[in-house]
């Protein structure tokens, strides 16, 4: 294992989480697990040096704005559960990842047998857009009823 962390700004945290987490792994298995679970009990010396040198990994590769927020914690699994909390558990964090769009449904809108509704959804958003047909004007003040006989 050599090079150093991968470096965290606040942005883009699942993808740091997976980077830093193999990081971790690479040092050694135990460096890892002490991050992730932790320990029971009071630790021993052995655990203790596995903590520091996944406390200190994480501290070398969080920028100074999100050191701030977790530089009181001694145990790395402390730090890794508050990272965790602050921007998987945050708006900022579900709006950051792209919204993948679900294929778009028509179903009859119940009101007239000319238009449609179209739902787009959007993960966890639908957006709803009645459809006008082609040759028919939206002016509800039209004498035929919105029917344009001219473009059809």
């Amino acid at each position: 294992m050599g090079g150093s962390p991968p470096h965290f700004e606040g942005k883009n945290f699942a993808y740091w989480k997976v980077r830093m987490a193999a990081y971790l792994d690479a040092i050694a298995p135990e460096v890892w697990l002490a991050t992730k679970t932790g320990f029971t009990g009071t630790p021993t010396t052995e655990q203790l040096k596995w903590n520091a040198k996944a406390r200190n990994a994480i501290f070398e590769a969080i920028s100074e704005e999100v050191f701030a927020r977790v530089n009181g914690m001694d145990l790395a699994s402390d730090i890794w559960k508050e990272l965790i909390e602050i921007h998987e558990g945050s708006n900022f964090e579900r709006n950051e990842k792209p919204k993948q769009p679900r294929p778009i449904s028509f179903a009859s809108s119940g009101t007239d047998s000319t238009s449609e509704v179209a739902l787009v959804e959007l993960a966890d958003e639908t957006i709803t857009h009645e459809a006008t047909p082609i040759g028919y004007k939206t002016d509800a003040a039209h004498p035929k009823g919105g029917r344009d006989e001219g473009n059809l």
